[in-house]
């Protein structure tokens, strides 16, 4: 009988927030044998490749959340992040607009919330501001966000790729994690190279991490998942700044609002819509009522320039059967499992909080 295989850290999940864990790991502990499972052929085929890639500041979380530390952390990380990983990083701002005098007062709440939540700079837009964006939006008023930004996503996730395997660190891709338990030396995981022994686990499988958690401790989470489609625009856009209609409280999200890519394509989305399943196929039905809204808040938009783009799925979760609203991170102290670490219900912000949330994993590991 073969020796087992054995290995010091494995990441399961190869998204932004799996490969900013094992690039946090192979820095501190370059002597560790750290691997990372991605189950499917791709790194960040999931939610990682299927979101904005905006960096957000951090204005619209609860105070001293999960949400609201890590994006603050987050965002100042991926300035310097960005140089030393070769990449785009763009601080573009983005403004909050309000289209009548119910929205102004919640435009009123979010800037004292802003100030609350020591996101700096936030300000109201002037009037040569508001004069350039009337052209595109049925506005009454806006705040502008210096703080907030946009990544090359794709970029990003290549050269953390790189920068794990050139400090010694391993990334198995189309290798899903069939079965995982206790051992007494670490953790016991069924690959598709056979049983690995691993002596720290952190639980980065993004949609699957619930059910992944749920094999080693009963964490009382259940899945909610929540479908976001976009569409692109060949017109003519403002292209300076973001455009985020006021997030109304019924929402699951921000709105949809206007963002662009490092390449300057616009997008509008996203908008929510609640899926039992993981299915990336996009109803024409949704795009329609989408448009409706574009419309109303982005009067400028044409619709014959308006095309399906992509879409994606937040993984939302719910504790007790109850919508949980921060990111679940959970270590020992919370589960009673040594060396084990799991990151559920990681959705926006989490691109913006992958590098703030890395550093917190690593120091929860304990290794």
């Amino acid at each position: 009988m073969n020796e087992m295989t054995k290995i010091d850290i494995a990441v399961v999940g190869g998204g932004i927030a799996g490969l900013m864990v094992a690039y946090e790991v192979t820095r501190q502990f370059p002597d560790l044998h750290t691997f990372v499972f991605e189950k499917e052929k791709f790194l960040g085929d999931h939610t990682s490749s299927r979101n904005s890639g905006v960096v957000h500041s951090g204005l619209y979380y609860t105070k001293n959340s999960l949400k609201h530390r890590l994006c603050l952390e987050g965002n100042r990380l991926w300035e310097k992040l960005s140089r030393d990983l070769e990449i785009t990083f763009r601080r573009c701002g983005k403004f909050i607009f309000c289209s009548n005098d119910l929205e102004q007062a919640t435009l009123e709440q979010l800037k004292v919330l802003a100030e609350q939540n020591s996101v700096e700079g936030v300000r109201w837009a002037t009037s040569a501001e508001m004069a350039g964006l009337k052209a595109f939006v049925a506005i009454k008023n806006a705040i502008f966000v210096p703080s907030s930004g946009i990544i090359d996503v794709p970029a990003a996730m290549s050269a953390l790729e790189r920068e794990i395997i050139n400090h010694d660190g391993n990334i198995l891709k189309s290798n899903f994690i069939s079965r995982v338990s206790q051992h007494q030396q670490g953790f016991l995981l069924e690959t598709r190279d056979g049983p690995i022994l691993s002596r720290a686990l952190v639980n980065t499988a993004g949609l699957w991490s619930v059910s992944l958690g749920q094999q080693l401790w009963q964490n009382g989470l259940d899945d909610y998942y929540v479908k976001g489609n976009y569409l692109r625009y060949s017109g003519d856009f403002y292209r300076t700044s973001f455009i985020y209609p006021c997030p109304l409280p019924h929402l699951k999200g921000l709105g949809i609002h206007s963002t662009f890519d490092i390449a300057g394509q616009v997008k509008f989305g996203p908008n929510t819509e609640d899926v039992k399943a993981i299915d990336y196929s996009i109803d024409l039905n949704s795009l329609e009522q989408m448009k409706s809204e574009i419309v109303r808040y982005y009067p400028s938009v044409g619709l014959n320039k308006l095309s399906p783009d992509y879409c994606g799925i937040r993984s939302k979760i719910k504790l007790n059967g109850q919508l949980f609203q921060d990111f679940w991170i959970k270590g020992q102290k919370e589960t009673n499992i040594p060396n084990y670490v799991e990151v559920c219900g990681y959705e926006s912000p989490g691109l913006t909080a992958s590098p703030a949330m890395a550093r917190s994993v690593v120091k929860m590991l304990g290794i």
